[in-house]
């Protein structure tokens, strides 16, 4: 089904956690898919998953206990958030964009 909210069209499909991995829908040949779902919840809506376009940052709601796995997982990179944290790319503290060169005077 295609939808859209007057700024963004999405094309929404249903599917299983495993399509998150390796979307059906998009494969490039070679196994590596370029784009990844915007937004993606299961039916009882127990959490929801939402990759930012605007920024390099996927955001995951639910319980507090899913909170604590998702942070505290060894293979993923993953801060706890709330209303007031920037997803700016100048707020990375771990992985900060490097500055450019000083030009030589």
């Amino acid at each position: 089904m295609d939808v859209g909210n007057g700024f963004r069209r999405y094309l929404v499909v249903r599917g299983s956690v495993p399509n998150l991995q390796v979307p059906p829908w998009l494969d490039t040949g070679t196994g590596l898919n370029s784009e990844t779902p915007n937004l993606a919840w299961p039916a009882d809506r127990a959490w929801c998953l939402a990759t930012e376009i605007d920024f390099d940052s996927t955001l995951v709601g639910g319980s507090a206990e899913l909170i604590a796995a998702v942070v505290e997982h060894p293979g993923l990179e993953a801060l706890e958030v709330g209303v007031e944290t920037s997803l700016h790319w100048d707020a990375d503290t771990v992985n900060p964009t490097p500055r450019p060169p000083r030009a030589a005077s």
